[in-house]
């Protein structure tokens, strides 16, 4: 197998578990564990733990601009979300939510969210039933 096929199939399963159960709190050598490697072999095509979780995070974001342009987004309408969204006014309250809503998805007591369910909700009303 070739060096970039064996780093895509072990990014791969990095993915799946991140997504499944969460890396933040794994070690390297836990993290190999659970996808059935090394260690070595993660720093060997990764360079190091945070090399491997820039990559996941790399992953993850690509397929999700790529559901989010499938959804019929404009690349306009991407702009001005983004515009809005990257606003260093709202920083405190961006960190603050990602913070929460971690906690809940993490399943932390008195943590439960309804959050995604209310833009949902939103997002609805304002497009109309599709």
């Amino acid at each position: 197998m070739r060096t970039s096929q064996a780093r895509e199939r072990l990014l791969a399963a990095a993915v799946h578990h991140a997504l499944e159960s969460g890396i933040a709190d794994l070690s390297l050598r836990q993290l190999a564990a659970a996808i059935g490697t090394s260690h070595r072999m993660l720093i060997y095509h990764f360079g190091s733990r945070e090399g491997l979780l820039v990559a996941v995070t790399q992953a993850v974001e690509e397929q999700q601009r790529a559901a989010l342009m499938e959804s019929g987004l404009t690349p306009e309408d991407a702009r001005r979300s983004w515009e809005r969204f990257s606003d260093p006014a709202l920083w405190p309250q961006e960190r603050l939510f990602f913070e929460l809503y971690a906690y809940a998805l993490l399943g932390r007591p008195g943590t439960r969210c309804n959050g995604p369910r209310r833009w949902v909700e939103t997002c609805r009303m304002e497009v109309g039933p599709g």
